[in-house]
């Protein structure tokens, strides 16, 4: 022990010993006040009927003796109940003024006025310690209640431990630390109701001790009484998982802390909270590795499916040219050369969009902000499509509402935005009804931009999960990895717009995206417009 607690002790010894004198004095006081009761009555009975009414002199003594055990306690009221007898026997019992009893029918009434006494004051007595049990019990239910209440409150295992550790401490006048295994076999993490604190060197070897042998240990304990504080283990079903040390509070004049009943089931409950918290958090772990898991075997199974075209394309023209290169006429030649760079771009569009999707769910998407003319991005997207397909004309219809604010966006993103959707159409389109794009003002502060196709559409419960990452619609037959809407949404997200989709009437798919305004932006204007934007605008 050392010798700061020791001067504690020594201080602390003379007070409780004068706590003590003082409690003695009051229950001597409250011994007095109780004969002194039954005193008074004895002079106002004679002094009011004299020894003429012996009844309801005994009745009073009853009544007397009731409300000293009321209000003063068992010993008092037994001390009453004897100072009530002698009085009676010695006042108002033939032969006056001596405890001597001539008629055996005084002395029956004389007991039965004694055990009807005793009888009231044990009945008394019972009451109280019910109604005490019952304070107790209804104070422990509150503390209990309130614990539960502040550990359903909190979600991460560091506040939960110390809105427990407060908890404790609102209700006993001590001081709580929570020692931790954390799944290890040592403490590896202590807590106060204030936050993380330091493993103290004085705590380990008892918390250990009660630990192993799942006992509480330390003050207030037949098992190393001596140590610093009490120690009660957090004991569930997997094991212990913890130690809960309580010490006396700090000014605090009180007996050495011990496992109550109140404190070990506070104790249980924080145990059961914390082993829930523990199994939550490895319950998200296992989510996470299973979801980790299926997106990796997504890829791979994605990779493996829509990249294994493009390169069985190019190995196949390649190996051609290198064998057959001098025996090939040079339109076939070309014809290679002219597959070999198809597939090699559109392996790299699908290798692009993996990383795009990866950095945009690691938040490092970059969107480089500029006022913009979404009449000039369709009409790049278009350009860009009619060199690559020459079919623009006559299956793309685009029209553009005039007096459109420009808007602070990136536009290679929405250029991207709007390919993978025009993409997405012409895979699936089907008949010979053109894919029509709209743009126009949805509210204040939004545009609106339709994509739409009047192919066979999606059923409606794949609306919403068409732009998950790897969801390709059933029956579906084009090519890619299902990343295209995926990417679309998280970049009209960036741009702090919404990305939406809905069946086309008389049959199709129609994909929508608002994308926000401010109140400073300008209105483009037809002066303002490079002749392809006027051109598609019409």
């Amino acid at each position: 022990m050392d010798p700061a607690r020791n001067a504690r002790t020594l201080l602390a010894a003379p007070i409780a010993a004068e706590r003590g004198a003082w409690r003695s004095r009051a229950a001597l006081g409250r011994d007095l006040l109780g004969i002194a009761a039954i005193a008074a009555l004895t002079s106002f009975g004679l002094w009011l009927g004299g020894r003429k009414d012996l009844t309801n002199t005994a009745i009073a003594y009853l009544f007397v003796i009731a409300l000293v055990s009321m209000r003063l306690g068992y010993l008092p009221a037994i001390l009453a109940a004897i100072a009530s007898a002698l009085c009676f026997d010695y006042f108002f019992l033939p032969p006056y003024g001596s405890f001597n009893i001539d008629n055996g029918r005084d002395l029956v009434t004389e007991f039965a006025m004694c055990g009807v006494a005793i009888f009231v004051s044990t009945l008394n007595e019972r009451l109280r310690k019910q109604a005490r049990a019952a304070r107790l019990g209804e104070r422990r239910t509150e503390s209990l209640y309130a614990l539960v209440k502040a550990l359903a409150d909190v979600r991460t295992l560091d506040e939960l431990s110390m809105a427990g550790l407060r908890q404790i401490e609102a209700v006993a006048p001590v001081t709580a630390h929570l020692l931790l295994h954390n799944g290890g076999e040592h403490f590896q993490s202590a807590y106060s109701s204030t936050g993380r604190v330091g493993l103290e060197a004085e705590d380990l070897e008892a918390a250990t001790w009660a630990a192993d042998h799942l006992e509480p240990v330390g003050q207030g304990t037949r098992n190393l009484p001596d140590a610093a504080a009490c120690f009660i283990p957090l004991v569930v079903a997997r094991g212990c998982i913890g130690v809960l040390a309580i010490r006396s509070r700090p000014g605090v004049l009180n007996e050495a802390p011990g496992p109550s009943s109140l404190l070990r089931s506070m104790a249980l409950q924080l145990a059961m909270a914390i082993e829930r918290s523990m199994l939550a958090e490895a319950k998200r772990h296992a989510e996470v590795e299973a979801e980790t898991e299926r997106i990796r075997n997504a890829v791979l199974s994605s990779i493996s499916h829509d990249l294994r075209s493009p390169l069985h394309v190019i190995t196949s023209a390649s190996s051609t040219l290198v064998e057959q290169r001098d025996r090939l006429p040079a339109v076939a030649r070309a014809e290679m050369s002219r597959l070999i760079h198809e597939e090699a771009k559109r392996l790299s569009e699908l290798l692009k969009s993996l990383l795009d999707v990866t950095r945009l769910q690691a938040g490092k998407l970059d969107v480089n902000r500029d006022w913009e003319s979404l009449e000039e991005v369709v009409a790049s997207v278009l350009r860009r499509l009619e060199q690559r397909t020459g079919l623009v004309e006559w299956r793309l219809r685009a029209h553009v509402a005039k007096d459109l604010p420009v808007l602070e966006i990136d536009a290679v993103l929405i250029q991207q935005v709007l390919m993978n959707l025009i993409d997405n159409a012409l895979a699936y389109a089907g008949g010979d009804l053109p894919i029509q794009i709209n743009i126009c003002r949805h509210d204040e502060d939004a545009v609106l931009v339709s994509v739409s196709d009047h192919g066979k559409g999606i059923p409606n419960d794949e609306l919403t999960r068409i732009f998950d990452k790897f969801h390709r619609s059933r029956g579906s037959s084009g090519s890619g990895l299902g990343l295209g809407l995926t990417l679309a949404r998280g970049i009209v997200e960036a741009h702090g717009g919404k990305i939406w989709a809905t069946p086309t009437p008389g049959g199709g798919l129609t994909v929508e995206f608002t994308l926000p305004t401010t109140s400073a932006a300008p209105t483009t204007t037809e002066e303002g417009l490079s002749e392809d934007a006027r051109a598609w605008s019409r």
